[in-house]
């Protein structure tokens, strides 16, 4: 066998082992969705309530917090970095929360056509008058009358 012969028989196989299995039609059809809109909308919901939960603990912990270094003076480092971590806490709850509103508003848009032909539209409009004007010569002129 030839050294030309060798070589395409190597890249015969190689380009067998590169190739990519191809997916029937089927098979996608079947793989089309791994979790119903329903289940993740329900999973959302119950990731909301928790972060609700979780806030109100928070409230509760900031309250105790604030009232022991504002009425009974502790003032210590240790009680003012709680203070701030536990509003930190609360603000970040604030964010999952939004962040899962966006994740919904994105299921619901999916389920629709919601985009608006008439934003897609390109229109060009010459008011007040109908022969075509050239912008350079405009400008130009507009130019020259501020010069002077």
């Amino acid at each position: 066998m030839s050294e030309k012969e060798d070589l395409k028989s190597k890249q015969k196989d190689n380009s067998e082992i590169l190739e990519p299995n191809s997916i029937n039609s089927s098979d996608e059809n079947e793989l089309t969705e791994i979790i119903s809109d329903d289940d993740l909308v329900n999973m959302y919901d119950d990731i909301v309530d928790m972060v609700k939960e979780d806030r109100k603990e928070v409230d509760e912990a900031l309250a105790n917090f604030t009232n022991m270094v504002m009425n009974e003076g502790d003032g210590s480092s240790a009680s003012k970095e709680a203070i701030v971590n536990l509003l930190k806490m609360k603000l970040d709850s604030a964010d999952k929360i939004a962040k899962i509103a966006d994740l919904k508003t994105r299921i619901k848009l999916k389920e629709r056509n919601t985009f608006p032909a008439y934003l897609a539209q390109n229109n060009t409009y010459n008011i007040g008058t109908s022969e075509k004007i050239d912008k350079r010569a405009l400008l130009e002129k507009k130019q020259k009358e501020n010069k002077k």
